[in-house]
């Protein structure tokens, strides 16, 4: 697992066995804030999506985690709010949002670049999210919706249908992806709006479920 960490005063971005058989290998430390961090699937590239400063204010960058060199390539830079990336499945394109035309829109360019960027929301978007299977792409449009935009990938990237898939009263959030898409194309939604809610972790779930619907004799 891959998180964000502050350690002796600096946030850092580290990762560590999710069964914790092994300590946090710290993979990423500047004079910067990272916000989000991913690691490209082909996990030769860590992308950093930064918090506002000086440097590099809400901009996305990526370092390589296999040429030694820790150097900071630029990939989405300027003076508007560039966040939430997400790379697609097969780790040639970058998905993520933009202010630079006042409102959110959903930006795609080839990873790690250069190359022409396409535009595959029509209204404007936010919270983007790749399907699982490379050929789709998801967003949240102007009032919420969950769009669906099927993709071509590959050495091209196009845009085919568009269609909205869900609709309703679910929170949206620019800074932070409220949802996913589950590997089978199943919507993840993790809160309504207005309703206060708090996680809950279950155990053993199965076996207390068991023990409910057990026959009684």
């Amino acid at each position: 697992v891959v998180f964000i960490s502050q350690r002796a005063g600096k946030p850092g971005i580290w990762q560590q066995p999710v069964d914790g058989s092994g300590p946090a290998e710290k993979l990423f430390e500047r004079d910067l804030e990272p916000f989000e961090a991913i690691i490209s699937p082909d996990a030769k590239w860590l992308v950093i999506r930064t918090a506002p400063g000086a440097t590099f204010s809400r901009d996305i960058l990526a370092t390589s985690l296999t040429s030694g060199h820790t150097a900071l390539i630029p990939l989405v830079t300027g003076q508007y709010t560039e966040s939430l990336p997400r790379i697609s499945p097969d780790g040639k394109w970058l998905a993520y949002q933009s202010n630079e035309t006042t409102s959110f829109h959903i930006y795609v360019r080839p990873f790690p670049g250069p190359g022409a960027r396409t535009a595959p929301s029509a209204l404007g978007g936010t919270e983007p999210i790749w399907g699982k299977d490379g050929k789709s792409l998801y967003y949240r449009g102007p009032v919420g919706e969950v769009v669906k935009v099927d993709v071509t990938t590959g050495t091209t990237f196009s845009i085919g249908k568009r269609e909205v898939v869900l609709t309703g009263e679910y929170l949206t959030d620019s800074s932070h992806p409220n949802w996913d898409v589950a590997p089978n194309g199943d919507l993840l939604l993790l809160k309504r709006s207005g309703a206060e809610s708090q996680t809950i972790v279950v155990h053993n779930w199965g076996r207390e479920l068991r023990e409910k619907t057990v026959p009684r004799r």
